[in-house]
């Protein structure tokens, strides 16, 4: 959710200055600009804050969409003088290969864990629903759990398509939360008890709702094993790919695939990954570094996997897993 700071902090300002005079507006604007640099899927905000300013204040709007528009063709034009077409090739006119069961996996892994706080949010933004704030923030939940589903739908997108849906529901209990205990807290039993009910479905999940914790914690406690690993992809001989970019970034190293991206393209171009597969023959590549430690990319085509797995042996499986050339037979 790092990534969401940017535009969240826009949020912020919009929320906190309660004005939409072209200072404020601008600043937003400025905010969520920078926030789809950072991630270039971050709509979501910037299009309920629209959806909101269409309903709230249509002067407000025009001012809104005059500030984005000339940030955002400042930007582009910024972008596009310091890399070219590629640029807008690589961001905006990537290929995407969908999964059908997108909607089966929400149903058996996400329901239980988000539906209770969509239902705290959904009730919190409407009985609230005379405030303006609210109101954003019900459009905010509402656009957050449709579109985010639909990113879903992407092949090798997961959980985090729903960042947004996750800052909506923390807005919209937050404004239960402040309902609840602005007509019921004269009895001091209320504030408590209402915090407990957001608290419930965590303590009925059990220990599952703190595996993505779990996981951080181990890595957290494998810090010197994780520095050798970096320390050997920037050691490799010849060109390495990393899965994990940060680790090609960390190791000072360029990545010669793009994991996803390629993985998007080859699918639904398999000559595409032709070139790659030759490079993986041949053992040009000194290293590849693949998340986990299943030894299988699931975002690499079959072809290229089994290339990887013919012509190259692991070298550490731990934290994650390390290719190495095999010694080219003479």
């Amino acid at each position: 959710m790092a990534r969401s700071w940017l535009q969240t902090s826009g949020l912020v300002v919009l929320l906190r200055r309660n004005r939409l005079d072209w200072s404020t507006l601008a600043v937003v604007a400025l905010l969520f600009v920078a926030g789809g640099f950072a991630k270039q899927s971050l709509v979501i905000l910037p299009l309920a804050v629209t959806i909101w300013l269409v309903i709230e204040d249509r002067r407000a709007l025009l001012r809104w969409l005059l500030a984005a528009v000339v940030l955002v063709g400042l930007a582009l034009g910024a972008s596009i003088a310091a890399y070219g077409q590629d640029f807008i090739d690589q961001v905006f006119r990537s290929e995407r290969s969908f999964w059908t069961t997108a909607l089966s996996y929400v149903g058996r892994n996400l329901t239980s864990r988000l539906a209770p706080y969509v239902v705290l949010a959904a009730a919190g933004t409407l009985l609230q629903r005379t405030e303006p704030r609210a109101r954003l923030v019900g459009i905010y939940l509402a656009l957050s759990l449709t579109i985010g589903v639909a990113f879903l739908a992407i092949d090798g997108i997961v959980y985090s398509a729903l960042f947004d849906l996750t800052i909506a529901m923390m807005l919209g209990a937050a404004l239960l939360f402040q309902w609840v205990a602005t007509r019921l807290g004269r009895m001091p039993a209320i504030p408590g008890t209402a915090a407990l009910v957001f608290a419930l479905p965590v303590l009925l999940l059990g220990r599952s709702a703190f595996t993505a914790q779990a996981d951080l914690e181990l890595d957290l406690a494998r810090q010197a094993t994780w520095q050798g690993t970096i320390d050997r992809v920037a050691a490799a001989p010849g060109p390495v790919a990393c899965e994990m970019l940060s680790l090609c970034y960390w190791a000072g190293r360029p990545s010669e695939i793009e994991f996803f991206n390629f993985g998007q393209y080859a699918g639904l171009h398999p000559d595409f990954a032709d070139p790659t597969i030759a490079r993986v023959e041949t053992g040009e590549l000194g290293l590849i570094a693949e998340e986990g430690n299943l030894g299988t990319s699931r975002r690499l085509p079959p072809a290229l996997n089994a290339a990887i797995r013919q012509h190259y042996t692991p070298a550490q499986t731990e934290p994650t897993m390390l290719f190495v050339p095999k010694p080219l037979a003479k």
